[in-house]
């Protein structure tokens, strides 16, 4: 039985490859997509402004042939700036013999489009920021508790002039994370305008997230600043407790030092109010929720 069943496999397998072998032996009109190489530019010149960055080319030919075409190594469709400098415009069909992966067992049918036209100027180079493309979302309870840090944060980039005073960034291919709850360290690939070269393709991108918690710092004793001579500033009360947002690690190293209140005379000095609301600096990274008591009483001595 098991003799049979190998025998039956054996059947169909070269008949599937005979049915295969009799159709590629035929004639097939197919459209062939390829990138568009310029060769032959004139030293440290590079290419700006061209009209197209592939070209379709329609063969026909044995099926054999064309397969080869489609399982090797993908071709580009190569023109001749012919090392002169300023606008080209090149008729592609012109371009075929040059090609050779284009042999003549094919009759190329369509070209499309039929001609580009491009630049061929001085390359320079300038320094320019990477500009990460990023969709974050955290998981309940969690949230960012660092700066997004890239790394290199900027790349040297080089081409024609025409085409290097219109980037002033480049950016990453977007990247899209769900649910985190944990530091990210990630590599990004850069995204490289047409006509450019950069010094590098990848950048690092790195950033901590932690459990979001709260805490109460209480009795942090708000200062007096720019009170001028013979002129005194007292506050009732002269304490509050700030109630903090912020990440569970950060948080738990703060203390009252960590906090800072204090009103300043010239800012309230206008105020025909006798409360005010101190002015507070926290440390990064933390947000505040709350302060008790919202409002000071404020009273200035004249002496």
């Amino acid at each position: 039985m098991k003799s049979k069943v190998v025998t039956l496999s054996f059947i169909i397998l070269f008949s599937i490859f005979l049915w295969i072998s009799v159709s590629l032996s035929e004639n097939f009109i197919v459209t062939i997509k390829a990138p568009i190489k310029v060769t032959d530019l004139p030293i440290n010149n590079g290419v700006s402004n061209i009209s197209a960055d592939e070209v379709f080319i329609q063969l026909k030919g044995n099926g054999w042939n064309l397969a080869k075409i489609f399982l090797g190594t993908p071709e580009e469709f190569s023109i001749s700036a012919r090392r002169k400098l300023g606008k080209h415009r090149e008729q592609l069909r012109s371009y075929v013999e040059a090609n050779q992966w284009i042999t003549s067992s094919f009759q190329v049918i369509e070209i499309s489009p039929p001609s580009i036209e491009f630049s061929v100027g001085k390359i320079l180079s300038k320094k320019v920021k990477i500009a990460p493309i990023l969709n974050l979302n955290y998981k309940d309870g969690f949230g960012l508790v660092s700066n997004l840090k890239i790394s290199p944060d900027s790349v040297e980039i080089y081409g024609p002039g025409t085409l290097l005073k219109n980037i002033d960034s480049i950016v990453t291919e977007p990247l899209q994370l769900q649910n985190i709850s944990e530091n990210i360290r990630d590599e990004l690939n850069l995204v490289v305008p047409q006509g450019i070269e950069i010094n590098r393709r990848t950048c690092e991108l790195q950033f901590e997230v932690q459990k979001i918690v709260e805490t109460m710092i209480n009795n942090i004793v708000i200062e007096s600043l720019n009170v001028p001579q013979l002129k005194e500033m007292d506050f009732y009360p002269n304490k509050i407790s700030v109630t903090l947002r912020g990440g569970i690690q950060r948080l738990g190293k703060i203390t009252r030092d960590s906090i800072r209140a204090y009103i300043n005379y010239w800012d309230v000095i206008n105020d025909d109010g006798k409360s005010v609301k101190p002015k507070i600096e926290i440390p990064k990274y933390t947000s505040i929720l709350n302060v008790e008591p919202k409002y000071i009483e404020l009273i200035i001595k004249q002496y």
